[in-house]
């Protein structure tokens, strides 16, 4: 019996897919930065990795509105 080389739909990436993932990412640095002391030398540089998501995802979400 041949075996199908065929993959489920939901594997197949949609148009949101790109932000949504960003914008999780974006969240979870921004979990990150709410963990650490405060004044810790990490909380720019996460910040702005967050930052860097969100724009990443907005991007996603201007090619999707289209």
């Amino acid at each position: 019996m041949p075996t199908s080389t065929l993959q489920p739909l939901e594997l197949f990436p949609t148009p949101h897919t790109p932000a949504t993932h960003y914008r999780e990412r974006a969240k979870r640095w921004r979990a990150s930065v709410a963990v650490l002391p405060a004044g810790a030398p990490q909380q720019a540089t996460y910040l702005q990795i967050a930052e860097g998501y969100e724009k990443i995802a907005a991007h996603y979400e201007a090619r999707e509105r289209a």
